[in-house]
């Protein structure tokens, strides 16, 4: 398949996830598919689900914990079986309602046959496992530059 081809897929992928079609969205995964996150520490989320159930699994663990006000792909790189997507995604964490913001990215393994096989997501892992503390157990903010140099 052409690089373009790869690149029409993801954004169908995406176009699914945003409607809520997940019939779709499945329907351009392998059945071994692997769905890779980080570790995110408090966060109710596991760091691989396999095969298109383990998928299914990520949906149904995200919807009790998450609600997403933006997911923004905005660039979209394609090298022959790969996909690179950077964008950003922001929400509110439902059990302490702190808000989050964080740019990610996302690389996806096609097959030849031009379904997605893995997808691993890399992401500022720091600003999502914040939200899920509550407010009381944040970590303080750095001091600035200011309060920090010596006069």
């Amino acid at each position: 398949m052409d690089n373009d081809s790869h690149i029409s897929v993801v954004k169908d992928l995406y176009s699914a996830f945003g409607t809520g079609d997940i019939e779709a969205l499945l329907g351009v995964l392998t059945e071994d598919v692997a769905f890779i996150l980080p570790e995110l520490p408090g966060v109710p989320l596991q760091t691989t689900y396999e095969g298109k159930d383990g998928f299914r699994q990520f949906l149904a663990d995200r919807e009790p914990a998450l609600v997403y006000t933006a997911f923004s792909p905005s660039q979209f790189f394609s090298d022959r079986d790969h996909v690179i997507v950077l964008g950003r995604t922001e929400g509110t964490v439902k059990s302490t309602r702190n808000g989050f913001q964080y740019q990610w990215v996302q690389l996806f393994e096609f097959t030849p046959e031009n379904r997605v096989r893995r997808i691993h997501e890399f992401m500022d892992t720091h600003t999502l496992v914040s939200a899920f503390r509550e407010r009381d157990q944040q970590e303080p903010s750095p001091p600035s530059a200011r309060d920090s140099r010596t006069e």
